[in-house]
């Protein structure tokens, strides 16, 4: 059985800082550095500014 590539990659949803437009070759720039860092493949999508939620934890783990 054959499987297709995409189904084997893991999604990553990565949040736009506030008021910014993404760039054209953003996600891609960010897929390469997780796959050459993490050595994992992703399917990144950019999502806008409030979409993910927050925790109190995730806060204190993000550079501002």
């Amino acid at each position: 059985m054959q499987r297709s590539p995409a189904r084997w990659k893991l999604p990553a949803a990565v949040e736009l800082a506030r008021d910014a437009s993404p760039e054209a070759d953003l996600a891609e720039a960010i897929r390469e550095r997780l796959r050459n860092v993490l050595v994992v493949q992703t399917r990144v999508g950019l999502v806008p500014w409030g979409t993910l939620g927050r925790s109190e934890y995730m806060s204190k783990l993000v550079e501002r």
